[in-house]
């Protein structure tokens, strides 16, 4: 220690956890991980779990890599198909069937393995869909080494082996029940490591250990199929390292074993028993809040016995297909933080499920919905099993990181279950019957079902409450002329209490919103009560601080984001991307107590080109601007429309005869004439909608790079108004964010 990389001894800061001893001798591991040198740490808990933590692999690097999406000719000729991506995602994919006797390569491709001082492996990997029959999958790196999926009879668990010239190194099992699975075999010039990832349930199945692999030089990498067939995605080669999910970031969040929102002093905001002769659509649920007021399906939705029943049934449409029929409820009003709990009874017929969730539409965890906690969704009891999952889908902009856990239930599905999730600023925990679920998973790094702000997001947004049945292939199809019944005795809202948490506000803002990329900037935030503080970039953790001064500094480039949290991704495997998307940051403050407080929002946007102005056509000011007048330069230039396919960079895809920005997060710009120097009114009136169909409305407004403020109108506002905006003569940018749930949709923008 004395002679480190500084001339500093090594410290950490004060760190606290909770951890759960049992009576008697308990046997605790200390691991020191020395990393590069620049990031040692301590991991401390039992061996196993260590062991485990110590496999784990995170690509850094592809050199190599196959998604099916191209119709190409490539080696094994496999046969293309869509499917969904997995249980409770019904998004579609293409996956590549290879039949036996085949094998998967990149052509005449030969690798290397890193140099002895790096502390990157070399990977092979995919994601393996259906393993069908007896025989392997081997993964072979030249001669040298195998890990060999594989089964002698056509039922049952697979077994991971790994092989050195022929020699057993060492096996591990892969529940066939896991599958879809990341599959990815990592070696370095001594040691290999194994990992692989359920997508299914996200359960980590990892091993590692010792081997001389200094010959391996100038090798093929290729997997080859013997006597099975497998159903196949994302091949690639490339580059990994280890990855620690641990308590590594200080943070608070009371894991309690049992749980009691009404002992624990959470005020009753809103429940319904179902006691009446009918559904109450009038005051407490509607069929969807983003759209106009439907009663359809509401037969499906029915009270008796004091009882909510759902029932979905699946018929014959024209064409003699199955066609699904189900109903959900949403809550008339959002919810913030708080304890929701449902007595229910579950489903377990395929082709549908019963899910009781939190939603909002918008794509930003801070400016409007952008999130989704799915407290359960039983796709998973088909064929009877007592197992239901918990998902939770977080978006920034058009990116989406989705996580998942399968819980088991302490009896049958006869039975009835009291439900509950915890969700308060930096947790998200499930409760079956008052008791927290225990589980693991690769994402996570607690023994229980929960969710955190460091390593799944931190959400300030409220959300609908949902409860009722889905129609979908998670599960299976339905059959024609069934039916299934979920069944919901009451539902119940606490509220999280939040008087004693700490004020946080802005001490250092930049000044300018629009940098270039690599460009360095500065916040800072100085808070009512000590403790840490995090820096959040639309619902993602970026850098910290244990102690005042609460001041971050940073740029928008990969130097300062890669290997943050940011950074890490979901089930999919998907990363964020730098883009034009803009950067909405909060810094967040967590006292001794573990209360929460946070910033306003700061929004940024790297790279931001103007454009030009349309049809050369500058407004003047003061005087009326025409929405649809927004400068050209297209998509991700001097504009942002969101997909969940990337749009082609420099595409105009606003509409110029009537502008509606849908998503969070979604802006257009202005070129501005202005006459006059002064300070200003803006105002912008809304189109036309139906009162019923009205929201709050909220724009996040830039000028000449300057964050100026916001236009904000009620529900109830036609217009939104932002007043005291400074404007120097001259030529002029303005941008205008959307910045709500369901976006911004101008009529008109005027500066008075």
């Amino acid at each position: 220690l004395k002679s480190g990389d500084g001339s500093d001894f090594p410290h950490f800061s004060n760190h606290i956890v909770q951890v759960e001893l049992e009576e008697g001798d308990n046997v605790v591991a200390v691991k020191f991980e020395s990393g590069t040198g620049k990031t040692p740490g301590i991991s401390i808990g039992g061996a196993e779990d260590l062991r485990n933590l110590s496999s784990r692999i995170k690509i850094v690097e592809k050199f190599d890599s196959d998604d099916y999406e191209q119709d190409t000719p490539r080696p094994g000729n496999p046969q293309r198909v869509k499917r969904i991506f997995t249980e409770g995602m019904d998004n579609l994919v293409t996956v590549a069937i290879y039949a036996p006797g085949t094998r998967l390569e990149f052509p005449e491709k030969t690798y290397d393995l890193p140099g002895k001082t790096s502390n990157k492996y070399f990977a092979s990997g995919l994601r393996l869909y259906q393993f069908d029959g007896a025989g392997s999958l081997d993964f072979c790196l030249g001669q040298e080494l195998v890990l060999s999926v594989w089964r002698q009879t056509d039922q049952g668990d697979l077994k991971m082996t790994v092989k050195q010239r022929g020699v057993t190194l060492k096996s591990s099992v892969l529940p066939l029940a896991s599958l879809p699975a990341d599959l990815i075999f990592a070696v370095s010039a001594s040691e290999y490591l194994v990992n692989a990832g359920s997508i299914h349930d996200s359960r980590l199945f990892a091993f590692s250990g010792k081997a001389d692999c200094t010959n391996l030089k100038s090798f093929a990498a290729t997997v080859a199929v013997n006597g099975v067939s497998v159903t196949v995605d994302e091949y690639f080669n490339g580059l990994a390292s280890r990855e620690v999910k641990s308590h590594s970031i200080p943070m608070k969040i009371d894991l309690a074993a049992t749980f009691d929102p009404e002992q624990a002093g959470w005020p009753l905001i809103f429940q319904d028993e179902f006691d009446g002769t009918e559904v109450d659509w009038k005051n407490k649920w509607t069929s969807q809040p983003w759209s106009r007021e439907t009663n359809a399906n509401n037969d499906l939705a029915v009270l008796k016995d004091g009882k909510l029943h759902v029932t979905c049934e699946w018929n014959a449409d024209d064409n003699g297909k199955v066609k699904g029929r189900a109903k959900n409820l949403y809550s008339r009003e959002r919810f913030s933080y708080g304890y929701f709990e449902a007595k229910v009874r579950f489903t377990r017929k395929p082709g549908c499920w019963a899910a009781f969730w939190l939603y909002d539409e918008g794509r930003n965890m801070q400016l409007g919905g952008g999130y989704e906690i799915d407290i359960f969704e039983d796709y998973s009891t088909r064929g009877g099993k007592p197992v239901v999952a918990s998902n939770l889908h977080a978006t920034r902009g058009s990116h989406q990181d989705s996580y998942g856990y399968h819980m088991n239930l302490p009896g049958s599905l006869d039975d009835f279950y009291v439900i509950g999730c915890k969700w308060t600023p930096f947790e998200i925990s499930t409760y079956i019957n008052g008791q927290l679920v225990e589980a693991n998973s690769r994402h996570s790094p607690w023994q229980s079902l929960t969710y955190d702000a460091i390593n799944h997001g931190f959400g300030t947004s409220t959300l609908y409450l949902c409860i009722g049945v889905c129609v979908g292939q998670s599960g299976g199809r339905g059959v024609i002329g069934t039916k299934e019944e979920f069944i919901v005795d009451w539902v119940r809202v606490y509220e999280y209490p939040r008087q004693t948490a700490p004020v946080v506000t802005w001490s250092k803002l930049p000044q300018k919103s629009l940098v270039a990329e690599g460009e360095i900037f500065s916040l800072g935030a100085v808070s009512s009560k000590p403790g840490t503080a995090y820096l959040f970039d639309n619902g993602r953790l970026v850098d910290y601080k244990t102690s005042p001064p609460y001041d971050f500094q940073l740029a928008i480039d990969w130097k300062h984001y890669k290997d943050t949290p940011w950074h890490q991704a979901g089930r999919s495997g998907a990363q964020m991307n730098l883009d034009r998307y803009p950067h909405i940051y909060r810094i967040v403050v967590q006292d001794s107590s573990g209360q929460v407080g946070y910033t306003d929002v700061f929004p940024m946007i790297s790279d931001l080109q103007p454009g030009q102005p349309w049809q050369d056509r500058m407004p003047a000011i003061p005087g009326k601007i025409d929405p649809t007048a927004f400068n050209t330069g297209g998509h991700n230039v001097s504009c942002f429309k969101q997909s969940w396919t990337p749009h082609p960079i420099g595409k105009e895809l606003f509409s110029r005869k009537k502008l509606g920005l849908r998503e969070a997060g979604e802006f257009v710009t202005y070129t501005l004439d202005v006459k006059q120097s002064g300070t200003y009114r803006l105002t912008m009136p809304r189109r036309p909608y139906p009162e019923d169909l009205r929201w709050p409305s909220k724009a996040l407004v830039i000028i000449d790079g300057k964050y100026v403020g916001d236009l904000k109108a009620e529900a109830f506002e036609q217009t939104a108004v932002l007043d005291d905006v400074k404007i120097t003569e001259g030529i002029r940018s303005m941008v205008l964010i959307s910045a709500c749930a369901y976006g911004v949709w101008p009529d008109a923008l005027e500066f008075q």
